[in-house]
């Protein structure tokens, strides 16, 4: 089991266009519908820390990773022969 954390303050303005470009539709409305700032980076860094998981782990370029979910909700990554929670620890 492998840990990551990201403190959301570190996060600049061309890297949170950078993950936000990234997401699906789904996941790019997710975002949009919070109010505060720092929900908006926590939603973005919980998929960015998941991408970040299956790119070391897969050897799958991060910008390659495409996230789907099953009929229930249950979120997995594309291509990649890998399942995950997409739970994470976020420092604020």
């Amino acid at each position: 089991m492998k840990w990551s954390r990201l403190n959301i303050n570190s996060l600049s303005d061309h890297e949170y266009q950078r993950w936000y470009a990234l997401m699906d539709e789904e996941g790019k409305a997710r975002v949009d519908r919070f109010y505060f700032p720092d929900d908006k980076k926590r939603t973005i860094v919980e998929e960015l820390l998941a991408r970040k998981a299956i790119s070391d782990w897969c050897g799958v370029p991060e910008e390659l990773i495409q996230f789907r979910r099953t009929k229930y909700g249950k979120p997995f990554a594309a291509g990649p022969p890998v399942e995950f929670n997409s739970r994470s620890m976020i420092e604020k």
